[in-house]
Order: C-alpha cells, then sequence, then structure tokens
C-alpha cells in the first residue's frame, strides 16, 4: 500500500477548495488545492486561520518550517518545495491515493523506480513512498 502521496514543485498553482477539495490534482502539484507557492495568508484566507497550523521540525539537522492544513478534518502538509499528505480522503481523477497499490499508480503514471533510501519514484512531479512490504523485489 501507499505510505504517502506527494505532489512535488515544478508547475503553477491553480484549483478550487471547495469543488475538489480532495482532488490530488497532478498538473498543478497540488493535493486538496493546497500549493507549495501558497503563502500562509493565501492559504488561511482559502482554509481559515484556525485551519493552518505552523509546525517546526528538523530536516537533515537544520529546523524546518511546514504548514498542517486542515480541509473538512483532513491533512495536508505544505513543505517548503512540495505538499504531502497521508490521508487516504485525497486522491486523483483516476482514483489513486493513499492505501491504493504500486500496480494501481503503475497503471496510471508508469512504473515506479525505487530510489536508494527515496522509497518509490515515479517519473515527473509525483513522488510516493511505500510501506516495506511493497519494496519486495517484484517494485524494484
Amino acid at each position: 500500500m501507499l505510505a504517502a502521496l506527494v505532489a512535488a514543485l515544478s508547475v503553477t498553482v491553480a484549483g478550487s477548495a471547495q469543488g475538489d477539495q480532495f482532488l490530488v490534482d497532478l498538473e498543478h502539484a497540488t493535493i486538496g488545492s493546497v500549493s507549495p507557492k501558497d503563502s500562509v495568508r493565501q492559504l488561511r484566507a482559502k482554509f481559515g486561520a484556525g485551519n493552518v497550523i505552523r509546525t517546526v521540525g528538523r530536516l537533515e539537522g537544520s529546523p524546518n518550517v511546514t504548514f498542517v492544513v486542515s480541509i473538512a478534518g483532513h491533512k495536508v502538509v505544505q513543505h517548503w518545495n512540495y505538499v504531502s499528505t497521508s490521508d487516504s480522503a485525497f486522491k486523483t481523477k483516476e482514483g489513486v491515493g493513499v492505501g491504493s497499490t504500486v500496480a494501481d499508480f503503475a497503471r496510471y503514471y508508469g512504473e515506479a523506480l525505487r530510489g536508494e533510501g527515496e522509497g518509490l519514484h515515479c517519473q515527473g512531479d509525483l513522488a510516493l513512498s511505500a510501506a516495506r512490504p511493497c519494496l519486495g523485489p517484484s517494485t524494484r
């Protein structure tokens, strides 16, 4: 099963928080219309100030600020250059998301390639990481 679905930054921001609130939009690199390009002000305007929480973690030994956005109780994390989720409510228009199999992913987006220590990858702007059982010889 896919443990997380991540849309990486590289394209322009677009989307609607209403009609597509649970859409993983690969064309616009958004999850639930949260873009890595959104400012905190934009996120708060879209989702309400109480639904955007600043967190500070560590990334390679340095402080790393992220924003956790709550959309109808479901979470999307805005990182400095991508957005991510581990919530199965968010899906692509083809229905692929957290909980989909690697085969489901490959059917729509091509064969996933395994990176060293980085989980599985697809070509383009979408990366995914998979739970340990998915990393057997058949997915390499």
